[in-house]
């Protein structure tokens, strides 16, 4: 595997380019990557991610970067349904 500072180049090189952010194919499939990283550089990722981010938001690359944090996504839903004492006890 790539040093993970590698692949990251790779990554935002990769979503500045416009084709990523045209939906062409025979369904207009989105596109969308699922990035994968050791748990233990967790940190280092977050920390590249809020800095593309933030650098993103001037403007100058012609689309806004959004980050989902699904871990929060999957909470919040659960929060919303009541389901998280019905999680910790099924655990």
């Amino acid at each position: 595997m790539a040093d993970l500072e590698e692949r990251l180049d790779q990554l935002e090189a990769e979503i500045k380019k416009p084709s990523l952010r045209q939906n062409k194919g025979k369904a207009n499939e989105v596109n969308y990557w699922v990035f994968d990283y050791p748990p233990e550089r967790e940190l280092d990722v977050r920390e590249r991610i809020a800095y593309m981010k933030n650098k993103n938001s001037k403007g100058s690359d012609g689309f806004e970067l959004v980050v989902f944090d699904l871990y929060d996504l999957i909470m919040d839903h659960l929060e919303s349904k009541n389901f998280i004492k019905k999680c910790e006890d099924f655990e």
